[in-house]
């Protein structure tokens, strides 16, 4: 596959099987690093991540966990020509909040003073069992001619959260450029030490006095407006936003705000079922940007009109040989699951509604351009026993196309609650 496309690697799990999914793809300077569980692929989970029997006081597992993780993530990075100080961004997938502090307090040992921006929230259950966290990012090679840039620095519209206070160290940075791209940290719409506090909480002798999702998607849109512009972007600029939920009746009043912020021109989107560690938190955003200062240029990939009337979002976005997708589950946007991906009502145990559905985004993802190759993938479900056939229907669909990937059980119904499943993909076009 890589010889097929100048510029593209996948770089294996150390010392894993050929038939193990890779664990990065370099692509041009990027690397897509994804699937980071504390297991090997071939032999499951090492002696010494869990707790021995007897002793389960001494233990820290998800100090154990992501020590495991962030080891074999520094071997592939290097692999790839980068390094645990050139990540990009940073995502993790938890399963308790009583682990949050601990894999927050290792950031700094692990990438340095400026360490990268960070999205992290809970998801109930990975696709390894007994497994606490997952860890997914993006991360520049060393020899880019766009070099990493971290932004740590407060402003009074788009104040840093309180790190020293809590840790005594910067934990993530408000966003990092490089690599032609700008990447920026989860924004929440808990408590940001702002004017607007009251409003994103809820007064608490007022609560219904405002619609809480639109007044608090408009506040945390701001506050990224504030984090681009430190690098001269502007909405203009995004090609990817990443928008999580704990509740997905939110996404009518965030549609209200996105066609306001983003006019005729969304960039891609995800919606992602998630619960946070945070209090009074409902929603997370997080965007990726074009650098104005960088090489690529923004080419949005439209869904078909009767789709474009009803969500304010295209197919995908193109940025130089990247394509950004929007969250992928066979729907036309028009009748919820489409059904040309519903199993047949009178042959329901002849057809299988994962390989249906996996089909149907096949074509989706072939229409968005001929040649792509996906570079990097989120599985999630409500139920993770449709993770192995959806293996075999990607083997089928894609032609065996291995990719890294990070799988998780959302908490909640899908954004179209009658999929099985949503894929986050990113795909490279070629140099």
């Amino acid at each position: 596959m890589a010889n097929d496309f100048p510029g593209l690697r996948f770089i294996p799990y150390p010392g894993a099987s050929a038939e193990a999914m890779p664990m990065a793809a370099l692509a041009g300077d990027l690397v897509f690093y994804g699937g980071g569980v504390a297991a090997h692929p071939d032999h499951g989970v090492p002696e010494g991540i869990q707790a021995f029997e007897g002793y389960p006081n001494h233990w820290s597992q998800i100090n154990r966990e992501l020590d495991h993780i962030y080891g074999i993530m520094g071997q592939v990075l290097a692999d790839a020509g980068s390094d645990m100080r050139h990540v990009m961004k940073l995502n993790a997938f938890h399963v308790g909040e009583a682990d949050v502090y601990e894999a927050l307090r290792m950031r700094p040992e692990i990438f340095g003073d400026q360490p990268p921006p960070s999205t992290l929230v809970l998801e109930p259950e990975l696709s390894v069992r007994g497994l606490r966290v997952a860890v997914d990012g993006v991360a520049l090679k060393v020899s880019s001619g766009h070099a990493r840039q971290a932004l740590t620095l407060s402003t009074e519209s788009a104040p840093m959260p309180p790190h020293q206070k809590i840790w005594g160290k910067t934990i993530y940075s408000k966003a990092v450029k490089g690599g032609g791209f700008i990447f920026t940290s989860g924004r929440t719409n808990n408590i940001i030490g702002g004017a607007n506090d009251d409003r994103l909480r809820r007064h608490k002798d007022f609560p219904y006095q405002h619609d809480h999702a639109e007044v608090s998607c408009r506040l945390v849109l701001d506050y990224l407006r504030d984090v681009l512009a430190s690098f001269q972007a502007d909405f203009a600029h995004v090609v990817k936003a990443e928008i999580h939920l704990n509740d997905m009746t939110q996404i009518a009043a965030i549609e209200r705000v996105w066609r306001d912020a983003f006019g005729a021109d969304p960039p891609a989107r995800v919606f992602i079922p998630s619960t946070f560690p945070t209090p009074y938190t409902t929603l997370e955003i997080e965007l990726i940007a074009l650098d104005p200062e960088g090489p690529w240029d923004r080419q949005p990939i439209p869904l078909p009109r009767p789709a474009r009337e009803r969500v304010c979002e295209p197919r995908a976005v193109k940025a130089g040989p990247y394509v950004f997708f929007s969250g992928l589950c066979a729907t036309d946007f028009i009748d919820g699951l489409a059904s040309q991906a519903r199993v047949n009502p009178g042959l329901p145990f002849h057809e299988d509604r994962v390989h249906k559905e996996m089909a149907y985004i096949a074509q989706v993802i072939e229409s968005a351009g001929t040649g792509l190759v996906p570079l990097r993938c989120r599985f999630m479900t409500p139920d993770l026993r449709r993770f192995g056939p959806f293996l075999e229907a990607w083997k089928r669909s894609m032609s065996g196309a291995a990719m890294p990937m990070t799988t998780f059980r959302t908490p909640g119904p899908l954004p179209i609650p009658d999929t099985a499943f949503q894929l986050d993909l990113v795909a490279w076009a070629g140099c």
